[in-house]
Formats: structure tokens, C-alpha cells, sequence
């Protein structure tokens, strides 16, 4: 058989099926896709399995931040969310794996067999074609001779006479063979290949469910971290406002500048040194003769200039404007002391009209100011 291959392959003397040739070829091509599905499926497992491992590795990480004060809120979820990595790690993915093999590796290995065993049909068909080439040849062969003595009327003295029976024989039993053999590897290809769906269906459901139900239950635990998560992000930003203000009250005085308070006054008043009582008979004497000099200056008018009575003499030749009337004059309004407001009076409104009002010693409060808003990236954030 090995030799009838390679005369086969050598003289390019082929039986054509074009029905098996296109089965054939849609079959291989089938083929390649369940082996690179096979790649796939095996690398995204295991893709999936870095994202679990990298998702456990980061939890931990950032609870590590909060192991000197565990009494962070913070750091109790990152503790229940870095369990629930772990377990996705060690437990639950075991079980996707498991899922995996025997909803789509059975499904491919189903399909596998059946191209292998119609492979090995298909083998069985090539070679009962070859066989049937080979003596199909020998044949073509011995006709053009025994053709050749008949036309020259020497059949009776033909010396092949008995080889062109025997091969005749096994021309014809190798013909048969590979009819039948091509008629029955074609109905099965036929078959494996409008089936191929059930197997296909099989697979790709088997996937599609894998995925979705894994990264739903993912997705719901996932969310359950979301509200909790919100709370603790709110609470940190109101604890840091609130720091922040008391620190800036601590380093402020009352009016809002620095080393204004009482205690800073009276403590740099008492360290000045006292005056002298030779400074203090300059200083007043300084202070009179000033003051004196002021009440002299304001009663003497200046002198008149050139310019000075210029201007007066053509001022005095100009006719008088009448004088705009004055602006009447707002009556009075009696101011009255703030009364403080009873109970009953107090506004029912919102905290704003609060504002500026005075409370009666002793009395209901004012209602406490809302909370800073924070321009928090989790409000909008929706699972």
C-alpha cells in the first residue's frame, strides 16, 4: 500500500469525488474551529483565574493600609471583601472549572470523537482509492497493449493474455470496494455534518451559561459592597471636614486672625516695659503744642493769590442759579430692642429662616445646619 501512495502521489492519476471533496473540506474546516475553541475555552479559565487571584492580591493590599487602626471603618470591609475573594479563589472557582468540563469540554469531546472516527472513514476511503487507481492504471495499461495485438491480429500468441485476466479481476473487486466505501464514508460525512449543530448548540449554551451565571452571582455579591462602601467613604469625608474646621478654629482668634485672642493681648500688654515720667511730661508737652498749632492754623484763612481773586471777581459777575431744593427728609423710624421669641412664634420653615434670630436664654435651639455636600464620585454610581 505504501508503494501504490506514492505512485499515486508521483503520477497525479486520481479518482474525483466532488461530493466527498466538499464534505471533506467543510469537515476539516469544522475540525480547526472546535481545536482553536478548545485554546480558547482553556485560556480564558485561565485568564479568569488571574483576574480572581490579582482581585484577592488587591484586597489585600489595601486592607493591609489599615492594620495599625483596625478601628477604621474601612477596614472591616476590606476584611469581608477580602474573604470574598478568597473564597471566589479557592471555592468557587473550582466549581466553574467543573462546570466548564462537563457542559463544554463534554460537548467538544463528543463532537472530537465523531470527527475522528468519520476521519478515520474518510482514511479507509482514500485508501480503497488508491487501490482502485492502482489497478485502474494497470488496466488502462493492458488495454492500449491487448488493443494494439488485436489489431494486429496476434491476440492468440498475446503472452499477457493471463496477466490481463488476473488484473481484470482485481481491477473489478478493487472497483467495487472503493464504490461501496465512498458511498458509505459520504452518508456519514453527510451525517456528521447536518448534526453538527446538536453538538455545537451543546458547547456554545454550555459557555454562555457559564459566564453569565458566574459573573451574575459575582456581580450580586459585588453589589452588596456598594451601599456599605458609600457610607464609609460619607462618614470619612464628614470626619475630615469636621478636623478640619476644628483645626482652623484652634489656630484662628474670635474676628478670625491669628494671636487675636484675649490671652495673646493681655500676655503682650503685660511684657511692655512701663514709661518713664520724663517721657510722659515730653509726650504731653509734644501733644499740647500740636494741638495748639492745629486750632491756629484752622482759624487763619489763607492768603489770597492772583488766581484766588480772578476767580472771585468772575464768579460775582455771573447771575445767581437758582439752588436745588433739598431732599426731603425720611421720617424716623423707633428702633426697638430685639424680643426674644417664644415657642410659639419660632418660624416652621427651613433652617436658612433660622438665621440671625435671637433665642431666649434657656429656650429651644436652633435646629443644627445640613451637612457639608461633598461632590462624592459614589452618588451616581449604580451596579
Amino acid at each position: 500500500m505504501f508503494k501504490r501512495r506514492v505512485f499515486d502521489a508521483l503520477a497525479g492519476h486520481k479518482t474525483v469525488d466532488a461530493a466527498f471533496d466538499d464534505l471533506g473540506a467543510k469537515l476539516e474546516d469544522l475540525e480547526k474551529r472546535c481545536k482553536a475553541f478548545t485554546k480558547i475555552t482553556s485560556t480564558y479559565l485561565k485568564n479568569l483565574k488571574g483576574f480572581q487571584d490579582s482581585a484577592m492580591s488587591a484586597a489585600g493590599n489595601m486592607k493591609g493600609y489599615y492594620e495599625e487602626q483596625q478601628s477604621e471603618p474601612m477596614f472591616k470591609l476590606l476584611d469581608k471583601l477580602h474573604m470574598f475573594s478568597k473564597d471566589s479563589c479557592e471555592k468557587k472557582y473550582p466549581l466553574l472549572q467543573k462546570t466548564v468540563d462537563e457542559q463544554v469540554s463534554a460537548a467538544l469531546n463528543k463532537l472530537h470523537e465523531k470527527l475522528a472516527y468519520v476521519k478515520g472513514r474518510m482514511k479507509l476511503r482514500n485508501d480503497a482509492r488508491i487501490n482502485f487507481d492502482h489497478y485502474n492504471g494497470k488496466m488502462s495499461g493492458l488495454r492500449k497493449e491487448r488493443e494494439k495485438i488485436i489489431a494486429n491480429g496476434q491476440l492468440a500468441g498475446w503472452k499477457n493474455k493471463d496477466k490481463f485476466e488476473r488484473n481484470e479481476k482485481k481491477y473489478q473487486a478493487a472497483r467495487d470496494q472503493y464504490e461501496r466505501t465512498n458511498a458509505a464514508v459520504i452518508e456519514e460525512m453527510k451525517e456528521l455534518y447536518e448534526t453538527r449543530f446538536q453538538y455545537i448548540n451543546a458547547m456554545c449554551s454550555g459557555f454562555i451559561k457559564m459566564q453569565m451565571y458566574y459573573f451574575a452571582a459575582y456581580g450580586k455579591a459585588c453589589s452588596s459592597y456598594i451601599g456599605p462602601l458609600k457610607q464609609v467613604v460619607a462618614g470619612t469625608t464628614q470626619s475630615t471636614i469636621s478636623s478640619g474646621t476644628t483645626r482652623s478654629r484652634d489656630s484662628k482668634g474670635d474676628n478670625g486672625s491669628p494671636n487675636s485672642s484675649p490671652t495673646a493681648a493681655a500676655t503682650a500688654l503685660s511684657s511692655s516695659p512701663p514709661p518713664s515720667s520724663s517721657t510722659n511730661g515730653t509726650m504731653q508737652k509734644s501733644i499740647g503744642d500740636s494741638r495748639e498749632k492745629k486750632a491756629t492754623t484752622a482759624e487763619m484763612p489763607p492768603a489770597p493769590t492772583r488766581s484766588r481773586r480772578k476767580k472771585a471777581n468772575k464768579k460775582a459777575s455771573q447771575p445767581a442759579m437758582p439752588s436745588a431744593p433739598p431732599p426731603p427728609t425720611p421720617p424716623k423710624s423707633r428702633s426697638r430692642s430685639p424680643q426674644p421669641i417664644s415657642r410659639q412664634q419660632q418660624p416652621n420653615g427651613p433652617a436658612s429662616t433660622w438665621k440671625n434670630q435671637p433665642i431666649t436664654p434657656g429656650g429651644p435651639s436652633a435646629p443644627p445646619s445640613a451637612p457639608t455636600q461633598t461632590n462624592n464620585v459614589f452618588d451616581d454610581f449604580e451596579f
